[in-house]
């Protein structure tokens, strides 16, 4: 919890309460797993009425637990929940430490992608799904988990070039994207040339 301290006993985690930690404890299912694991069944079962997309989901989700909220205090729960979410989903690929570290420039929707850009990240990681690179967008690298496809929204090629993007590990999801990535100084990894020769192969199998 709060100064990095464990904490084993109920009233402990009251004494170093942290909002942030407990709320992602409580979206991976970690804090109720401890809550059943220290007998305290009568808060497990409080939890459980709540889904997160409550509007007094902090006070509610404080008091349960038996410690104070302070009113006003600006705490984005729902920012909280994705954040937590999206680090969870990372860690199926990286080690703990690292999915920190790269939840902050990681698009799991068209909207996160757009919001990044907006923010000036030159490095952007796509987690699955399919987004579609905005035509304002220049200088920056996309890296791919998940196998995400992208799409482009400036239709003349030569333009997707002079956007000077990079990609790794993405695939497109037409043949103009492919060909917009492929282009001199759009594709930067090996991704597609493999696609083909995996192809090829298939259909001499």
């Amino acid at each position: 919890m709060a100064e990095g301290r464990l904490v084993k006993e109920l009233d402990e985690f009251q004494r170093y309460f942290d909002l942030e930690k407990a709320v992602a404890y409580f979206c991976n299912g970690r804090l109720q797993k401890w809550l059943e694991n220290t007998y305290n069944d009568d808060i497990l079962e409080e939890l459980g009425n709540l889904t997160g997309q409550e509007e007094d989901f902090a006070e509610r989700f404080t008091d349960i637990l038996g410690v104070e909220y302070t009113p006003g205090e600006k705490t984005d729960v729902q920012k909280l929940m994705k954040d937590s979410v999206v680090k969870e989903r990372l860690k199926l690929f990286f080690t703990d430490g690292e999915a920190e570290r790269i939840a902050e420039m990681t698009a799991e929707t068209q909207q996160d992608l757009e919001r990044l850009a907006t923010e000036g990240k030159d490095h952007i990681y796509l987690l699955s799904g399919t987004f579609q690179i905005p035509k304002n967008i220049k200088e920056t690298t996309f890296e791919g988990i998940g196998d995400p496809k992208i799409t482009f929204e400036e239709a003349d090629e030569k333009k997707v070039q002079d956007q000077c993007l990079r990609f790794l590990n993405i695939s497109p999801t037409d043949e103009h994207s492919k060909r917009s990535m492929q282009s001199k100084g759009g594709w930067e990894d090996l991704t597609l040339e493999l696609l083909d020769v995996l192809e090829l192969f298939l259909e001499q199998v």
